[in-house]
C-alpha cells in the first residue's frame, strides 16, 4: 500500500465523519499511476452508535463506532457499470 493511499484514507475519513455522509478520496487513483498499480478509488462511510446523536461535529466523533469501508478497482467499476446499465439514448461517453 503506498503511503499516498494511506493519507488518504485518513482524510477521507475525517471528512465523512465530519459531514455525516459517505466520502471518498480522489487523490488515490492518480497516486496509484505513480506506484504502477490500478487505479482505485477508497471510500469511507461513518458509523455511530445506536440511539446517540449525531447531529453535530461533537456528536459524532463522540459517538463514533467505526467506518464501513471500501476501495474498488476503477477499471473493473467502470466495466461492470457501462456493461450492466441500460444507457439511455443519446447517451455518449468519452474518456
Amino acid at each position: 500500500m503506498t503511503e499516498g493511499f494511506a493519507s488518504g484514507r485518513s482524510s477521507a475519513r475525517a471528512r465523512a465523519r465530519a459531514r455525516y455522509r459517505c466520502d471518498g478520496d480522489q487523490p488515490a487513483v492518480h497516486a496509484s499511476k505513480r506506484h504502477g498499480t490500478p487505479s482505485r478509488v477508497f471510500v469511507a462511510l461513518p458509523v455511530y452508535a445506536a440511539d446517540l446523536p449525531h447531529e453535530t461535529l461533537d456528536e459524532r466523533t463522540r459517538n463514533l463506532r467505526g467506518y464501513v469501508l471500501a476501495v474498488f478497482q476503477t477499471s473493473v467499476l467502470m466495466e461492470t457499470i457501462l456493461t450492466t446499465t441500460r444507457k439511455p439514448s443519446g447517451f455518449d461517453l468519452y474518456f
